[in-house]
């Protein structure tokens, strides 16, 4: 749900890359640059044999970039090795001449860079940072001509992405259905069996433009196809005959679209600190729950975790140390609750929960479990370890409105807080 807001920090430590590269300083700098953005591991090949020893020794390679600059023997015999290997492998390149990009289109690379200065590294740490993300993306090719022979199969293959093949309309749609995780659909107009826009038409219906990106494939004998794709749900077109790295540029820009329209959901519905659900989110969510509750499909209950003296600690260890506690919260949050309970920050040091079909006594047992963990937690700052706690105001009662049931949590909160904090109190022990 949180993959675009993650991938803006992800950590890939997990993973390996081996850099054949000749010129000394473009390396130090491109591997420095790797692990200081991806946190990836970067081992430093200068010849056809590092590489060859390399592969051996270490193995287990995510991606390789091999330097091509120079058009050499040992170049390219490098860049053979790191392919036979099954390794995705990112080639460098010094020109564009047709003889150069033949060369390099006829092996199966995920990609190249042109590289001219320096400023090149942040194209080479943007693909290794695309590449590992790719493993998270599911593509469909809907369409006998992109089989799972096919040289774009064997490009998407090579960049990471987890394929599904069908050959017809109705798998694909039945497909698409059981599957969410699908983003992208390939589909090649010509090489099914029944009419093209007919299928996009019923593509579209089963998922949104947000949800899903479509690229059509079409003859070029038709200077409006293009359009009628578009016009029946396609979000880009491309003709036959098409270069393969074309075809990638399409897919990589329909996934950044998606990427970007999932931020701006996630910056809508998240708080940036914690990772957590926003008050927005939480309202929106939680009246949808109330009038589901009121049908009589559900029962929920509603949750207010304040921090205890947070402006103390603010004043005492600073604001640093204050946004500290907050993040330990939200994780501790986080594992203590299910994962089909909703966990928000409210306001300012506020936390809320909702929590969906429970027994009376889980409520009591997972809040003061709550408690424990705080209680007997610390939280690292610059001045050493500091302990905080919460008090806990519980809504069990269904009241006329979700805000309601938010407004009595907040007063029991209030109530525990002037028991003498670091406590539990619940509309249900109070009625």
């Amino acid at each position: 749900m949180k993959i675009a807001l993650d991938s803006l920090t992800q950590d890939f430590s997990d993973k390996k890359i081996i850099l054949k590269e000749s010129d000394a300083l473009f390396a130090k700098a491109l591997a420095a640059k790797i692990f200081k953005d991806l946190k990836c591991e970067v081992h430093l090949a200068h010849s056809v044999q590092d590489v060859e020893r390399g592969l051996v020794s270490d193995g287990d390679y995510f991606a390789a970039i091999i330097d091509c600059v120079d058009g050499s023997v040992d170049d390219f015999a490098s860049l053979d090795l790191s392919l036979k290997s099954a390794i995705s492998t990112v080639a460098v390149i010094k020109e564009t001449d047709n003889d150069t990009l033949a060369l390099i289109s006829s092996k199966n690379i995920a990609d190249c860079v042109l590289r001219r200065d320096i400023d090149d590294i942040d194209s080479l740490v943007r693909i290794i940072r695309r590449l590992a993300l790719n493993s998270n993306i599911e593509i469909l090719l809907l369409g006998g001509s992109l089989g799972e022979n096919s040289e774009i199969s064997k490009l998407l293959t090579v960049n990471k992405f987890k394929l599904h093949y069908c050959e017809n309309q109705n798998e694909a749609l039945s497909l698409l259905r059981q599957n969410q995780n699908i983003e992208v659909v390939a589909i090649d107009l010509n090489s099914i069996d029944v009419g093209g826009f007919d299928v996009l038409d019923s593509i579209r219906s089963v998922k949104s433009r947000d949800m899903l990106h479509i690229l059509s494939i079409g003859a070029n004998d038709d200077a409006f196809l293009p359009l009628k794709a578009l016009k029946h749900g396609a979000d880009d077109s491309i003709g036959e005959g098409f270069l393969k790295e074309d075809f990638l540029s399409k897919i990589n820009m329909g996934i950044e679209r998606l990427m970007l329209v999932k931020l701006q959901k996630e910056y809508a519905n998240f708080d940036f600190l914690t990772s957590l659900y926003n008050r927005q989110y939480l309202m929106s969510t939680g009246e949808k729950l109330h009038a589901n509750a009121v049908r009589g499909n559900i029962n929920f209950i509603v949750g207010i975790i304040d921090i205890d003296n947070f402006k103390t600690i603010n004043q005492l260890y600073g604001h640093d140390a204050g946004d500290s506690v907050l993040k330990n919260l939200a994780r501790r949050l986080e594992s203590t609750f299910r994962g089909s309970d909703i966990v928000c920050r409210y306001a300012g040091e506020s936390f809320c929960v909702i929590l969906t079909n429970v027994e009376d006594g889980y409520i009591e047992y997972t809040f003061e479990k709550l408690l424990n963990v705080i209680r007997d937690g610390r939280v690292a700052t610059k001045d050493g370890s500091i302990s905080y706690s919460v008090s806990v105001g519980v809504c069990a009662t269904m009241l006329t409105s979700f805000v309601d049931m938010v407004k009595k949590s907040i007063q029991m909160a209030e109530r525990a807080k002037e028991l003498g904090r670091n406590r539990v109190v619940s509309d249900l022990a109070i009625s």
